[in-house]
């Protein structure tokens, strides 16, 4: 393998929206400056089986090495010569970019085998959690998040007249005149679920539309059954989809956060337009010690978007 990353001076950006991107460079995966502003803060940064601590002006860094990793550069025959020095399980030193290098040399060595078209880009989303736990989402017991099942109603303009039928015709009717004013791309009503407590959630939700100036909430919603996921709801970036436990419906503001987040959604408050040019110095004044392993399992979304949307629900005062 002729080009390494490590040959090279790192010091860039967490996201991992890099599915077209030939090179890629380790702010593809990590948000370094918000790792970097967490440890002038903190003076430690968790993620996962990775530590960094700053003592005085010594950075140490903490790692659980990857046999996969080890496993992977054996199989294609690759010598381990260049990374030998950032492989021991810690390290001390006064420069945070060689500690970055160290605790995250398993990202660099999948972004190495990347650049060098040995592995492709589901081979490091299964590696960072993302395809697997997308898989693991859809097939979990028969239980798929994503689709609507034989006891939920699938609510959109071409079911209109089926929704507005049988009993109770009013409250139908004024969940639909709803549903269009929030331009929802789709509502999935479980059967059973209470129309009126429904009525009065669109109400809240199309009072928030209007306050906060946003033009359409183009996404699905699915009210599901979220405790086996330890959830009270879930915003699945892939699928544009917020999910919700009817007994939990509060949940819907982080949810939202989410969403404005992972779309770029401009919108209104304290009468001073949000963009997203202003979504990274939100992040930066709200970091917080998240461990992703907790909030990231399905839902596909990084640490930036969780601290945002911690954020986002604080902006509203409900019990």
């Amino acid at each position: 393998m002729n080009n390494s990353i490590l040959n090279k001076d790192n010091n860039q950006l967490i996201s991992y929206n890099f599915k077209n991107k030939n090179i890629l460079k380790l702010s593809d995966l990590i948000n370094l400056k918000l790792l970097k502003k967490t440890l002038t803060n903190k003076k430690i940064f968790l993620f996962k089986n990775k530590k960094i601590l700053l003592k005085g002006n010594i950075y140490l860094g903490i790692k659980n090495n990857s046999e996969e990793i080890s496993n992977l550069l054996i199989k294609e025959g690759i010598k381990q010569d260049i990374y030998n020095k950032y492989l021991k399980p810690t390290i001390n030193t006064y420069t945070i970019d060689e500690v970055i290098k160290s605790v995250f040399i398993d990202y660099l060595i999948l972004i190495d085998l990347y650049n060098n078209k040995i592995i492709d880009y589901d081979y490091i989303l299964n590696y960072l959690g993302f395809n697997k736990n997308q898989y693991n989402l859809k097939k979990k017991k028969n239980y798929n998040l994503l689709e609507s099942n034989n006891l939920s109603f699938e609510l959109k303009p071409m079911t209109k007249e089926q929704f507005i039928s049988g009993y109770k015709l009013d409250v139908k009717n004024e969940i639909y005149n709803l549903y269009h004013q929030l331009d929802i791309e789709m509502i999935e009503i479980p059967f059973n679920y209470n129309l009126k407590n429904l009525k009065e959630f669109l109400i809240e939700l199309l009072d928030f539309k209007n306050k906060f100036k946003i033009k359409k909430l183009n996404f699905k919603l699915r009210f599901k059954k979220l405790k086996k996921y330890k959830k009270k709801g879930m915003f699945i970036v892939r699928e544009n989809t917020i999910l919700l436990d009817s007994r939990n419906i509060n949940s819907i503001y982080h949810e939202l956060g989410h969403w404005i987040y992972e779309n770029n959604i401009s919108f209104t408050f304290n009468n001073q337009i949000i963009d997203n040019s202003k979504f990274e110095s939100i992040v930066e004044r709200n970091n917080l010690n998240i461990n992703l392993d907790k909030y990231e399992k399905y839902e596909d979304y990084d640490f930036n978007s969780e601290v945002f949307a911690f954020w986002f629900e604080g902006l509203f005062n409900y019990k």
